[in-house]
């Protein structure tokens, strides 16, 4: 009877330190959690455990770390620290843990407007600065000179007049004030010349430096054929006063759009020509003003 009740009371002894085992284990589980450090960001609560065996990432800057899915409830996840989820734009204090600045999901910007087309003209090229320089032109039955051009560009660079070949295009316009030889020799007044202008296309001028073009062939001369100046047609020998004046205003224009409209480019010169004695001799002045005179004895 006693060994019998020995046995019953080790058996008891079994089952209650069995019983105390199972009830202290689920203890022992969530204390070794509790410790759990998740890299770096802090201690798990010691409400959470850890959830199914999927993965999330957190990316900071260049690197991506790998942490366990931690969660209370499939709904949602949470991480010890608010720091982590802690937006700021610069106007909330970034010491203060529980300022959360989430912004919502801002509208696509709108479309830029287009651009608006500059003016008709607005940055395109233009001639300028026309340079005449003399030749070494002569001829005996003639009075006068000849020069020759050069002219700049509003852009800087002269090729971009030359890329507007053939639209572009300059002339010159010529209206009479004055002529004591219209006996002899009478010019069209107003004169146009060329008919068709003088072009800037690369086969016609040069380059002379970055800003700086000359035209090849275009030549303007300011002659008066001797035979229009006759001694006899003036005093003493003929009724005809000295001294004898032709004068004329010449300007320059150019064009953009091949001739239908026509700008400034140069101008206005005055191109006098007189007929004068001078100790006893008749002579004759060939005067583009501003630009160059010329002194000759009289042509036989």
């Amino acid at each position: 009877m006693n060994q019998a009740l020995a046995i019953r009371e080790t058996g008891n002894t079994l089952l209650q330190r069995k019983k105390a085992n199972i009830a202290a284990a689920p203890r022992m589980v969530q204390s070794n959690h509790t410790n759990l450090r998740v890299a770096g960001r802090g201690l798990l609560q010691p409400e959470l455990a850890i959830g199914p065996a999927n993965d999330t990432y957190e990316k900071e800057g260049d690197r991506a770390t790998r942490m366990p899915d931690i969660q209370t409830n499939p709904a949602r996840k949470t991480w010890a620290g608010t720091a982590i989820d802690m937006l700021s734009d610069g106007s909330a204090a970034t010491d203060n843990e529980h300022t959360i600045d989430q912004m919502p999901h801002a509208a696509p910007p709108a479309a830029p407007p287009p651009a608006v087309a500059p003016p008709a003209g607005v940055g395109r090229a233009e001639p300028t600065n026309l340079l005449q320089l003399l030749t070494n032109w002569a001829e005996p039955s003639k009075y006068g000179f000849q020069l020759k051009f050069r002219c700049r560009s509003t852009s800087g660079e002269v090729h971009d007049l030359q890329r507007q070949s053939p639209n572009l295009i300059w002339r010159e316009t010529v209206s009479y004030s004055r002529n004591d030889f219209a006996h002899r020799i009478a010019p069209n007044n107003p004169t146009v010349l060329p008919p068709g202008g003088v072009g800037f296309a690369a086969a016609t001028t040069r380059r002379m430096g970055t800003n700086l073009l000359e035209f090849n062939g275009a030549t303007d001369t300011h002659f008066l054929p001797s035979s229009a100046v006759v001694a006899p047609d003036f005093a003493p020998l003929g009724p005809r006063a000295l001294p004898a004046v032709m004068e004329s205003h010449q300007r320059y224009q150019f064009s953009t759009n091949a001739g239908a409209s026509w700008r400034y480019f140069a101008g206005l010169f005055t191109v006098r020509r007189t007929l004068f004695r001078e100790g006893g001799n008749l002579k004759f002045r060939t005067e583009k003003v501003g630009i160059h005179s010329k002194t000759e004895n009289l042509i036989p």
